[in-house]
């Protein structure tokens, strides 16, 4: 159904919009950038990509696209999960802010709905866990992970509330 390919190039476009306003500044951005526009491309070109009598079929049968929402479903899972990919290999070729590359390193980015990060403290740096402290009621763990949180989050230009960390 044609009305089934607009929403499909309409969804990926607003996709990619958002994508693009909360990706941070920087290189990082423009390959995410290249990313985009290559799945823009297929999406807009996919109906023609397949084979010319199925590509142009609709216009026999009365407007409807031959494709089947089982394979929209398929394609809009397969652009989401290159979206994901690209995000995360931009935050990950981003790095850490300098100040935390001698202590930290960063284990895995998972990004979805929320981005998970997941940091190991490089061996030789002060670890916390060999200290039972509580400030103000706040484990020294809890405090360190939530001042890193929000570091990370100016750092890489995410919104605090979609950035999960979690220390190794």
């Amino acid at each position: 159904m044609i009305s089934q390919y607009v929403l499909q190039v309409g969804s990926f476009s607003l996709l990619a919009v958002l994508l693009e306003t909360v990706m941070p500044g920087g290189s990082a951005k423009k390959y995410v950038r290249l990313v985009l526009s290559l799945l823009f491309a297929y999406v807009l070109l996919s109906p023609i990509l397949r084979s010319e009598n199925e590509a142009f079929s609709w216009l026999e049968g009365g407007g409807e696209l031959t494709e089947s929402a089982g394979e929209a479903a398929e394609y809009q899972e397969q652009a989401d999960a290159m979206l994901q990919s690209a995000v995360e290999d931009a935050l990950r070729e981003q790095g850490l802010p300098p100040q935390w590359q001698d202590t930290y390193e960063l284990v895995n980015v998972t990004a979805g709905e929320t981005v998970e990060v997941t940091l190991a403290q490089r061996s030789g740096s002060l670890q916390l866990e060999d200290y039972d402290l509580q400030l103000g009621g706040i484990g020294v763990q809890e405090k360190q992970e939530a001042q890193l949180a929000d570091t990370l989050s100016e750092y890489w230009g995410i919104d605090a509330s979609r950035l999960e960390l979690r220390l190794t």
